[in-house]
């Protein structure tokens, strides 16, 4: 496992597209994984940052250099 604030490069690649307002149907297209595998990836990253919204996720992320 990764350093609590080290990404995988495919986390830090979700979290580009996301940041940058790429929709969740393209970014799982891109990323060739379903929706759902998305969404779950999505949610792990807001536990582990403590968020409660994807702002806030964003907002993590920019701070703890992330992206």
């Amino acid at each position: 496992m990764t350093a609590p604030d080290v990404l995988s490069p495919t986390d830090r690649r979700l979290l580009s597209l996301l940041v940058a307002g790429v929709s969740d149907k393209t970014i799982a297209s891109q990323m060739q994984r379903s929706r759902r595998t998305l969404q779950r990836r999505i949610q792990r990253l807001m536990e582990r940052s403590d968020a409660a919204t994807r702002m806030q996720l964003a907002w993590h992320a920019a701070r703890h250099g992330w992206l």
